[in-house]
């Protein structure tokens, strides 16, 4: 159903109104007082007297104080110098192997330089310990030689102090270097050696050139051989002495025969023997 769109307002709804003129509009208007028109300043003649600087100011770059920089929409003063071109990639390539090689050949120089000290030293050393080891095997020797000869000295002693027949080999051994002897040859020792010895002297001996006499002012195993021609000592110490002597040790004190004082086991057991 259709509405009805002129509604009519019933008369108790009213309440007081006043009739509506075409005047009362314009008495409006009258009483407005008229604008006061304001004084407007003149236009500035250039953008510099618009922004308030001073046309002789040279214009500056802006820097943005929490970045340091020049901001992006602040283009900076371009130069008049032309851009320089960018290194190909061949001359970066070029540029990297000179660089490298360079730094090659002066590290193998410093390495070179580095091991030439170090050769130096190492040739030090080995001629130091080459001289010191030298040093040291002939003091080894020596050291060696003389326990040698304490040995040996020690060993006869005790042959010359059990068996007095070991002065027999030395003095067939002086014998047969001499001359043919002929009278008056003598052959000294010791007493107590020519007690022990003279039985087998005799034998190799003859009676009418040789004379075996004993010796007191010679010493336990002294041996001295007189001929008219020659004399010579072929006892047990000079003997000794003649060996020092080629080992260059004939001043040597405590390397010395010494025959005194040893007991005598020859003499014992050959009068037990008998």
């Amino acid at each position: 159903m259709a509405s009805n769109s002129r509604r009519v307002i019933p008369s108790e709804e009213l309440s007081g109104f006043q009739r509506w003129q075409f005047g009362s509009l314009l008495d409006g208007l009258a009483a407005q007082p008229a604008p006061v028109a304001e004084s407007v300043p003149d236009a500035p003649e250039s953008p510099a007297e618009l922004l308030g600087v001073d046309e002789g100011m040279q214009p500056t770059a802006f820097i943005d104080e929490e970045s340091g920089g020049v901001p992006d929409d602040v283009s900076p003063e371009l130069s008049d110098e032309p851009a320089l071109p960018y290194p190909t990639a061949e001359e970066i390539e070029a540029i990297q192997r000179q660089a490298h090689e360079e730094g090659y050949q002066a590290g193998l120089q410093t390495g070179r330089q580095q091991a030439e000290v170090e050769q130096r030293r190492l040739q030090q050393l080995a001629d130091e310990y080459g001289e010191w080891l030298q040093q040291a095997e002939a003091a080894l020797a020596e050291e060696v030689l003389d326990l040698a000869l304490v040995v040996a000295r020690q060993v006869l002693r005790d042959a010359y102090a059990a068996d007095r027949k070991i002065l027999l080999p030395g003095i067939r051994e002086a014998l047969a270097a001499l001359p043919a002897a002929r009278a008056p040859a003598r052959l000294h020792l010791h007493p107590d050696d020519c007690e022990l010895l003279q039985g087998d002297l005799k034998l190799e001996l003859t009676d009418d050139v040789w004379r075996l006499i004993p010796d007191p002012a010679l010493a336990p195993g002294g041996v001295r051989i007189e001929t008219p021609a020659s004399s010579l000592d072929a006892s047990l110490v000079a003997r000794w002495q003649s060996q020092l002597s080629v080992l260059r040790r004939n001043q040597r004190e405590d390397l010395q025969l010494e025959l005194s004082g040893l007991p005598e086991d020859g003499l014992a057991s050959d009068d037990q023997g008998d």
